[in-house]
């Protein structure tokens, strides 16, 4: 019986210690929702913008991540249309310590701007 439950639990300590601790992100202002996923086996950091305004034509996208670890950023020029998302994958970084919320500044259009803060799901 001892043998047993020996090999059970050292099943259990190997599958949870193999599992992929991830933390997600997400916030959402008028035209723009982030989406932000930490594997934490890997380190990647896979990241959203994703335009939900009723722009019919949307160019020159600039944004700015103000986290600590978080810190990408990039501009995005011609954008076919319609456009909708942008998705980088960056790492390795963890971002288990980052101070909440991440503020995410986004200009497009030239004129536009608006920042999006992100939260723990």
């Amino acid at each position: 019986m001892k043998i047993k439950y020996l090999a059970f639990v050292t099943l259990l300590l190997i599958l949870v210690g193999c599992s992929d601790k991830i933390i997600s992100l997400n916030g959402e202002s008028e035209h723009w929702k982030v989406v932000v996923t930490n594997r934490f086996q890997t380190g990647m950091v896979e990241y959203t913008l994703r335009y939900i305004g009723d722009e019919n034509m949307v160019k020159d996208v600039g944004y700015q991540f103000g986290g600590k670890d978080l810190t990408a950023s990039g501009l995005e020029e011609n954008l076919g249309t319609p456009f909708r998302d942008i998705k980088h994958t960056s790492g390795p970084k963890y971002l288990e310590n980052e101070d909440f919320p991440i503020p995410v500044h986004i200009q497009w259009n030239e004129d536009q701007e608006e920042t999006v803060y992100l939260q723990k799901l």
